[in-house]
């Protein structure tokens, strides 16, 4: 740099020339245009710095407008917002009720009411997949199938109903008749094992093939079992030795009578629709050291019909009886068939002598048997006579017999209810040189009205009478 005065060098850092003194200006001179420029810039300046602080800081009025034209602004903004959200949210809504089971099932009952079964098929298998447990598809549905005669698609909507729903007791009124139609009655069987509608198992019980009010369960007994079912509604097939039993087996009709030992009995029950129930299979033990007592059936009372008593006893022993209520032994009348209850009153007792000749305990009958009949005994053996010898049979009242020395004699033996009617029992003997020979012929007769009826003894001892 040089100075400005002498020209000379100014060496660095100094301040005044070395030459001739004269004081270096570290401010530069500005040329007046040049700062005249610069003044008016600075002046413009200034002006914009005023007017933008003034536009930054508005007046409380012009504020408060400008807040309110924002708050127009917001509003307008979130109003718009909200009607988007609620508008959103209506067509979702709308969207969901349109595959609700409510807007479904108003779709198929209007297809119904229309006559559009196949439209409204298709809305209940829709329904049918939405909410599977409930049954009231399936059987809209089933129901609309049989108006097209598909019985097979009808049964199978029902099947499914009763396997994967929660029941409905229209499911079975609308199954059954059916399988009733198809004679499908096992399957009706099976149903029927596991329906929670007691209306409904009563009304289809003719169909149940079921064992039901057995006696006595499987066990050790120290007495005599007389085993007794329930048979009213089917037939009862059993075995004793364990064995399954079929339709040659035995068929329950009297009290089973179990004797000592062990006694392993299979039951099957098969109704008149030739449906087999399900296998019982039952163990009995019965221990004893001498006979068992018999058993008697009925047992002591007063009855106002002809009865037979029964005698039940272990196997191998024998029964003797006496009807005046002394001690019967191995003299005594020997039981080998029901015995028609005598009239009025009358004391049994019981005995059982085993085959090592041991007895049991005594058992003891007492029974009243009154009957309403209008003959006595004596009326009702002159009557039989009377008819005899109108016939032929006999040529008077004293038994004479035509071409023979002896006679016949007509011995009053019991009541008997035959048919539900009460008769007289007579049996015929022939009496000749004072030997009275039994026949085996017996004759009936009727207590009210007086007919007489020839009455034959099968080889159970039951009696039947022989009307020509």
């Amino acid at each position: 740099m040089k100075c400005k005065k002498c020209g000379s060098t100014l060496p660095q850092g100094h301040l005044y020339c070395q030459t001739c003194g004269n004081e270096y200006q570290i401010v530069p001179d500005f040329e007046p245009e040049l700062e005249n420029s610069m003044a008016k810039t600075m002046s413009h300046l200034g002006e914009s710095i005023f007017t933008e602080e003034k536009e930054e800081v508005p007046s409380p009025a012009e504020m408060k407008e400008l807040m309110s034209q924002g708050r127009k602004k917001s509003g307008l903004y979130y109003g718009l917002l909200l009607f988007l959200f609620f508008m959103a949210c209506g067509f979702l809504f709308f969207l969901q009720w349109r595959h609700s089971a409510d807007y479904l099932e108003e779709k198929a009952r209007e297809a119904v009411n229309k006559g559009e079964n196949l439209q409204a098929m298709e809305y209940y298998d829709k329904l049918r997949k939405k909410e599977p447990d409930n049954s009231l598809w399936y059987l809209k549905e089933a129901q609309l199938e049989l108006t097209y005669g598909d019985r097979d698609t009808a049964i199978q909507l029902c099947y499914r109903a009763v396997e994967e729903t929660k029941e409905n007791q229209e499911i079975y009124d609308l199954l059954f008749p059916l399988l009733e139609e198809e004679k499908a009655y096992h399957q009706i069987y099976e149903l029927l094992q596991n329906c929670p509608y007691e209306s409904v198992v009563q009304k289809y019980r003719q169909y149940n093939s079921v064992l039901k009010d057995l006696s006595h369960e499987g066990g050790t007994y120290y007495e005599i079992i007389k085993l007794t079912l329930n048979h009213d509604d089917v037939q009862i097939y059993y075995t004793t030795d364990g064995s399954i039993p079929d339709e040659n087996s035995y068929l329950y009709q009297d009290p089973i009578v179990l004797g000592k030992g062990r006694h392993t009995l299979s039951f099957l029950p098969c109704n008149e629709y030739g449906v087999w129930g399900k296998l019982v299979r039952k163990e009995y033990v019965v221990q004893t050291t001498t006979p068992v007592a018999p058993k008697t059936e009925p047992e002591s009372g007063s009855f106002n019909k002809a009865e037979k008593i029964t005698v039940m006893v272990e196997p191998d022993t024998t029964v003797y009886y006496t009807v005046d209520g002394s001690v019967p032994d191995e003299n005594s009348t020997k039981y080998t068939e029901p015995i028609p209850m005598p009239l009025g009153s009358s004391k049994f007792s019981f005995i059982a002598k085993s085959k090592t000749g041991r007895f049991s305990e005594i058992t003891k009958c007492e029974y009243e048997l009154e009957l309403p009949f209008s003959l006595s005994i004596q009326e009702g053996e002159s009557i039989l006579m009377e008819q005899l010898i109108k016939t032929s049979h006999i040529l008077d009242m004293n038994g004479a017999i035509l071409n023979r020395y002896g006679v016949f004699r007509y011995f009053y033996c019991f009541p008997m209810e035959i048919d539900g009617n009460n008769y007289y029992i007579f049996e015929e003997h022939y009496l000749e040189n004072l030997i009275d020979n039994p026949l085996g012929n017996y004759y009936g007769v009727d207590m009210q009205k007086g007919t007489v009826y020839l009455v034959k003894k099968d080889f159970f001892g039951n009696y039947d009478i022989v009307k020509n």
